[in-house]
């Protein structure tokens, strides 16, 4: 299972089909396999990635506090890491953050 490493931190991933991404994100207490049927439905027209976030399912444990922030980062990453390395480089030049109303551009990133 690939996986990214950010803030020190080992979040593990699945990919799935091919075209625009589509990230799932799971609640607590589950892990990726929450979206099992969604995964196998939705790959058919995306590329699924389905992460396991700090904590849950392969992706390291964290025994400290961490914030929102950092949770996001996990997805969002920096320059040097994170789960960007699969997405569309085309597409992360028009990149929203709906949760947070923020326009980013990361075409630069990859």
């Amino acid at each position: 299972m690939p996986h990214s490493t950010q803030n020190e931190v080992t979040v593990h991933y699945r990919i799935a089909g091919e075209g625009m991404p589509f990230v799932m994100l799971h609640a607590n207490p589950f892990d990726h396999n929450l979206w099992m049927y969604q995964i196998a439905h939705f790959s058919t027209w995306f590329k699924v990635i389905a992460m396991d976030i700090r904590g849950w399912g392969r992706s390291d444990k964290v025994t400290t506090e961490y914030t929102l922030g950092e949770m996001c980062a996990d997805v969002l990453g920096d320059p040097s890491s994170a789960l960007l390395e699969v997405l569309d480089p085309e597409q992360n030049g028009n990149f929203n953050d709906q949760f947070m109303e923020i326009d980013y551009d990361l075409s630069h990133v990859l």
